[in-house]
């Protein structure tokens, strides 16, 4: 915002003389030479002013009688002693004003004192705000605010909005806030809302509150949820179920009779409890009986392991406890390590002794790091010198080339010496191209001399 010239030295006088006194005189007893040019920059006055509030505020004789002067946009004290009618108006001023880290503030000032005033008119305000792009940092502050007072007509109010964007963002918050102080009344009160999605949001958001304050209740609240809001609450509860308790957690956990809420939470409370303790957790997951139930709950606890600590999680794969379970895991550990660093990963996987698992390894690895590094992987696959290993991890990385790349990716399938292999990348590559590029895949396959007739008749269809 352009400053007027014959007034920026006003300004700047302004600020300097608040703690003197000066502002108020210099406002009402400017040189008379000077006067034309400020009764010609009046019209400007109020945006100039909104400037200078961000740091100063004259005195009330200089504010009655010229455009008002704000309060401080920083610490918050300016504006607590304000009116209803006085936030309004201020909050409207600084609608034609740039965006600033100083406007940013005085708004939340500003937005805090509306919703003490009268917080549905603030959530009002906060809304359109979050529509028009503020990230919900005007609504999430107005409904803690609201739910401290008046957590039940907050969260009615929220309920009835059209947005779902808006609504859900004020539920959850509001819901945070009431069951920190009261978990049980934010629960008993879920039902209230309308079904569907609000329901589901407030159900998550008291979830771990409650089972911080009253853990028995909380699961006593869990069980009587019908499916789906019981997989709204299950994480939050069992993530601080798992910190106090984490086999009575597992034990709850392996007698649940619905298949996908046991499995929903076998994963929950595996990863919870891998991510603090996993010899603690792989400990355990050896202990169960049911052998289904075990590879499950050791599976998401590996990777979790590997997600944290790849090379650990790596090195327990190669330890006697982990032979049953090496199979189904040693995929997703190498692609978790890839995902931090492939060429180590891929070191490891070469030097695998089993070709079945190394197999596997290099798959995962070649999969993953073909979609971050595509020509480094390249060179990798180039460096393997086992013929079966580099079929392997060629077919992984054609087959994950293929969907940016088919033309590249139907180069590197070729080159794969297992003919079964080769055929069956090749079919798929060519497929997703045809998809893409109907005629350059065709032209393709009648001239690969890699590709026997009956097959180029099959993917030519």
């Amino acid at each position: 915002m352009k400053i007027p010239s014959a007034w920026a030295g006003f300004a700047a006088a302004l600020v300097v003389g608040l703690g003197l006194g000066y502002a108020a005189a210099t406002a009402l007893h400017a040189p008379a030479e000077d006067e034309p040019a400020a009764r010609t920059a009046a019209g400007e006055w109020e945006n100039v002013a909104l400037e200078v509030e961000l740091v100063a505020k004259a005195s009330e004789d200089a504010a009655a009688a010229e455009p008002a002067k704000a309060a401080p946009g920083t610490g918050g004290q300016g504006t607590k002693k304000l009116s209803l009618a006085e936030v309004q108006a201020r909050l409207e001023q600084l609608q034609g004003m740039p965006f600033s880290p100083e406007t940013d503030a005085l708004e939340q000032e500003l937005v805090d004192r509306w919703a003490a005033l009268d917080p549905r008119g603030a959530a009002e305000y906060a809304a359109q705000a979050l529509l028009q792009g503020d990230g919900g940092r005007l609504m999430r502050k107005v409904a803690n605010a609201w739910a401290k007072t008046d957590p039940a007509a907050a969260s009615a109010w929220a309920a009835s909005l059209d947005s779902p964007l808006v609504r859900d963002t004020a539920l959850r918050e509001i819901y945070r806030q009431w069951s920190s102080s009261d978990p049980l009344a934010a629960a008993n009160s879920i039902v209230s809302l309308p079904f569907g999605t609000s329901q589901l949001v407030a159900t998550s958001a008291v979830a771990a509150n409650f089972a911080e304050t009253n853990l028995a209740g909380a699961v006593r609240w869990l069980e009587s949820l019908p499916g789906a809001l019981q997989s709204a609450a299950l994480q939050g509860v069992l993530g601080r179920w798992s910190m106090a308790d984490p086999s009575g957690a597992a034990r709850w956990v392996l007698e649940q009779s619905p298949a996908n809420l046991r499995s929903q939470a076998i994963r929950s409370l595996a990863s919870d409890w891998a991510q603090r303790d996993p010899a603690a957790t792989l400990a355990y997951a050896q202990s169960i009986a049911s052998p289904a139930l075990r590879g499950e709950f050791m599976q998401a606890a590996l990777l979790k392991y590997a997600a944290n600590d790849p090379m650990g999680a790596a090195a327990w794969l190669s330890s006697p406890q982990a032979a049953p379970y090496v199979d189904a895991a040693i995929g997703g550990v190498a692609s978790r390590w890839a995902a931090f660093n492939p060429g180590a990963a891929a070191g490891w996987a070469t030097t695998i002794g089993d070709a079945s698992l190394r197999n596997k390894a290099v798959s995962a690895i070649s999969r993953s790091w073909a979609q971050t590094s595509p020509a480094q992987a390249a060179q990798w696959i180039g460096s393997i010198t086992d013929p079966t290993t580099r079929d392997a991890a060629t077919a992984a990385f054609s087959t994950t080339l293929a969907r940016t790349d088919p033309a590249s990716a139907a180069q590197w399938a070729a080159q794969i010496s297992n003919q079964a292999d080769r055929t069956r990348s090749l079919t798929e590559i060519v497929r997703r191209w045809k998809q893409m590029d109907a005629v350059a895949a065709a032209i393709f396959v009648q001239s690969s001399p890699v590709i026997p007739p009956e097959l180029k008749l099959r993917l030519l269809r």
